[in-house]
């Protein structure tokens, strides 16, 4: 309505009145600039914050308890990867080939390599090679802690 009349005087008047004949753009409000700034410096930082917390660690699982035996046969194992006896291995009837395990016995710890099948004694886990057993100061028939991984 303003914009009529102001075209109105404008007829009658020519030169008085300068009327903008097109639209006025919609200008950006105050300090736009530097609202966008603030802006793009909290996405950088959420940014940040989500790239953190993908690469955080996650804690170990927990040790479960296990009855481990020991056995010194000598051979190569169902898995075929060298003595059973070198290194530290054991034989386990519910892992794969390879799988290495961290084992726990009153604090002493060490970290074996499946290589064979076994124990085939009910309610033994695992078989432990010699070197194992005496890595973790082990008697005959002990109750450890284990974690796969």
């Amino acid at each position: 309505m303003i914009l009529g009349i102001l075209s109105t005087l404008a007829a009658i008047l020519p030169g008085a009145v300068d009327v903008p004949w097109t639209d006025p753009q919609p200008s950006s409000p105050p300090y736009a600039s530097q609202a966008a700034t603030a802006l793009d410096r909290l996405q950088a930082v959420e940014s940040r914050r989500r790239r953190h917390r993908r690469h955080r660690r996650k804690p170990p699982a927990p040790m479960t308890p296990a009855l481990a035996s020991y056995y010194t046969i000598d051979g190569t194992g169902a898995c075929g990867v060298g003595s059973v006896q070198s290194g530290l291995r054991f034989a386990s009837l519910f892992l794969s080939c390879g799988t290495r395990v961290r084992f726990c016995y009153r604090g002493q710890c060490a970290e074996g390599t499946m290589s064979d099948h076994g124990p085939y004694v009910s309610g033994r886990a695992f078989d432990l090679n010699v070197n194992l057993k005496q890595a973790l100061g082990c008697p005959d028939l002990c109750e450890l802690l284990y974690r796969v991984g």
